[in-house]
């Protein structure tokens, strides 16, 4: 309280008109306050305490105080030479002690309206009491305040201290409930069990848990499905697709605990088993559908140079990597929003002739400097394929070589090999299509695979009909058998074989990607980075992913000309798992796979 002493009724006057009152703060500061009070001591020793009102009578020798003792309100006219002093409240101690109940959490956030409430109360007091010893902090909280409104306005929440999404707090939540509920189990054995009763309390205290997870779990789903049109709308897709991808992988590592028959603490709600997947392939679609309607056709930058015409710009971003109808046991599952950075890849696949200077370079000159740590010393490169007739003309693709292979010629050119990722979105783009030209079988298009052979050659066959017997021939004619195209690689810079290229009525480019890349499906597989895992969809980053754990083989893609269509599909992974495959051969030594380069944009110099 502020003690002010009474010299004369002037000076009194002057001090109460320049004070700050209750009429000066804010409705929101008045509705925090106490009761108004103010302390009169007399001369006689008398100490009244009650709230100052006006005078009715006008008088101005005289104060008017109230006061209240329970339900019963009084008035008492004092004179003024009576008064000896008047200890008015201390608004700037009381406002602060309001303000000081206003405390931010170090573990959770508060609600929206409680930072709506405290951030004017804030300022208000710095306005107010800008020399007051409180005012630096006041401004401090102000700031702190404002910024984890920024926070929550964006639709983050704080756990232990951390800020993230409601789906990423809610999934942080969910597994912190997960290891109490182990080390409750590991505390009392059985506890888990519907007919324990050794420990009453802690059969109650892990029973509560687990339905608090349970509703920690239903109410993922709906932040998802609630969250996703306000990040759209703020053409926020990035963080769409982050937190879309937690919810898949959260979803998916229990409907694989609970279908495998993993521990069900540990594994967590059957009901994820019975949860429609195809809708969260449906908001990934919404995902990559509005990205790819704000972020138009990609192009490359201006600074780029496109010195080597046999390269194609990829401008990265999202895209959907895996197989929509995929099971949870095939390799190519699930299907999630990936990011990568763009890069340029080669339009073709590396020729005979190309891959014969290098390994020329390296017989010549000794040169190993190209080299993978882990590849063979003095490593020949020769490719199998040059031994075949069928496979070694110079413009067919090199197969039969195996990664290391690939790795050092790629290197040797400035290069790398590309990552899973990367050539699956070179291979299909960002339609989410099953194969290189979109949804047609490859048994209906002129594709260098076994189906698509037979295919071409039939639609030879019909354009090109045998001539009619001879009428007075007697010699009995046999038909002409139906053409069959030999089973080799076609040249890396042509769709069709020799033998339908000469007939103008085929179209050459309807089997080319989206970024009209060719022989993506067929003629030769093709190496990439990554270590072959049958799970990894579900454990590499959602940023620029390559799985480079240790597996059974690398991974080769797009099929070869030996394949049959499954093996054709964008999505499908080859596991170089015996000795042949990692030679590049089929397990019956043919050879078959090979590889294409891509190189990082910002390894390109500018113009």
């Amino acid at each position: 309280m502020k003690t002010v002493f009474i010299f004369t009724p002037l000076l009194l006057g002057a001090l109460l008109c320049h004070a700050v009152t209750r009429e000066t703060l804010s409705p929101a500061a008045r509705a925090f306050l106490p009761p108004e009070s103010v302390s009169i001591k007399l001369k006689n020793g008398t100490l009244l305490s009650g709230r100052l009102i006006p005078d009715e009578t006008g008088a101005t020798n005289q104060f008017v105080i109230q006061i209240s003792s329970g339900s019963i309100s009084s008035k008492q006219r004092i004179s003024r030479p009576d008064v000896v002093s008047i200890q008015h409240e201390d608004l700037e101690k009381l406002f602060a002690g309001i303000l000081r109940q206003f405390q931010l959490s170090q573990k959770t956030n508060l609600a929206a309206d409680v930072y709506a409430t405290a951030i004017p109360l804030f300022g208000e007091f710095c306005e107010l009491y800008p020399q007051s010893r409180d005012a630096e902090w006041a401004a401090e909280m102000k700031t702190r305040f404002s910024e984890e409104q920024k926070q929550v306005a964006k639709g983050l929440e704080k756990l232990d201290g951390l800020w993230m999404p409601p789906v990423k707090a809610g999934i942080n939540r969910y597994n912190a409930l997960s290891r109490l509920l182990l080390k409750g189990r590991e505390q009392y054995p059985g506890v888990d069990k519907p007919d324990y009763k050794t420990h009453p309390a802690a059969k109650t205290g892990f029973d509560r848990l687990i339905s608090e997870r349970r509703a920690v779990a239903r109410r993922l789903p709906s932040l998802m499905t609630g969250r996703l049109p306000g990040l759209l709308a703020g053409k926020d897709f990035e963080q769409a697709a982050s937190e879309m991808d937690a919810f898949l992988l959260f979803w998916v590592e229990r409907v694989i605990k609970n279908k495998t028959g993993s521990d069900p603490v540990l594994g967590g709600e059957a009901d994820f088993t019975r949860m429609d997947f195809s809708v969260l392939m449906d908001m990934e679609k919404k995902i990559l559908q509005a990205y790819t309607a704000a972020q138009g056709k990609g192009t490359p930058p201006p600074a780029l140079s496109l010195s080597d015409t046999n390269m194609v710009y990829v401008p990265g971003g999202l895209f959907l990597m895996g197989r929509e109808d995929a099971k949870p046991t095939d390799a190519d599952f699930p299907m999630r929003l990936i990011r990568i950075k763009p890069f340029l890849i080669d339009r073709v696949e590396v020729s005979n002739a190309e891959y014969r200077r290098f390994a020329d370079h390296v017989r010549t000159t000794q040169d190993f400097s190209m080299e993978h740590p882990d590849a063979p010393p003095l490593k020949n490169h020769q490719a199998a394929c040059w031994s075949v007739p069928a496979l070694n003309r110079d413009r067919q693709p090199v197969t039969g070589v195996d990664w290391y292979d690939a790795y050092a010629y790629a290197k040797w050119r400035g290069m790398r090999l590309p990552t899973e990722a990367e050539w699956e979105l070179a291979a299909r783009g960002t339609d989410a299509r099953l194969y290189p030209w979109g949804s047609k079988a490859p048994s209906e298009l002129g594709v260098n695979a076994p189906s698509g052979r037979r295919w071409l050659a039939a639609e030879l066959d019909k354009k090109n009909p045998p001539p009619p017997p001879r009428r007075f021939s007697c010699s009995r004619e046999e038909p002409r058998p139906p053409l069959v195209l030999p089973e080799e690689t076609w040249d890396v810079d042509q769709s069709l074989p020799r033998e339908a290229a000469r007939e103008l009525f085929f179209d050459g480019e309807a089997s080319l990607s989206p970024f009209g890349l060719r022989h993506m499906a067929g003629n030769a597989a093709e190496w990439v980075q990554d270590v072959f895992g049958p799970a990894a969809y579900c454990s590499v980053s959602q940023q620029n992913p390559c799985h480079l754990s240790a597996g059974s083989g690398h991974v080769f893609r797009g099929g070869s000309y030996m394949s049959p269509d499954p093996e054709l599909r964008v999505t499908e992974r080859g596991n170089a798992s015996n000795d042949n495959l990692r030679k590049g051969c089929l397990p019956g030594g043919r050879p078959a796979i090979g590889f294409r380069c891509v190189k990082d944009v910002d390894q390109v110099p500018a113009p």
